[in-house]
């Protein structure tokens, strides 16, 4: 799983064409996007 930050959709389509030509193997990519930031932040919880 990759998760990205792209400036706009073309530049993410730059990167899953750079994905599908680069990665052996590589025959179906599923994507969801969010427009607007809901949370910045890299820390995982923490389970009790």
């Amino acid at each position: 799983m990759l998760k990205l930050r792209v400036r706009d959709i073309a530049d993410y389509d730059r990167i899953y064409q750079r994905l599908i030509a680069r990665v052996p193997g590589l025959s179906d990519v599923t994507s969801s996007f969010s427009m607007e930031e809901m949370k910045s932040t890299t820390v995982l919880p923490r389970p009790d």
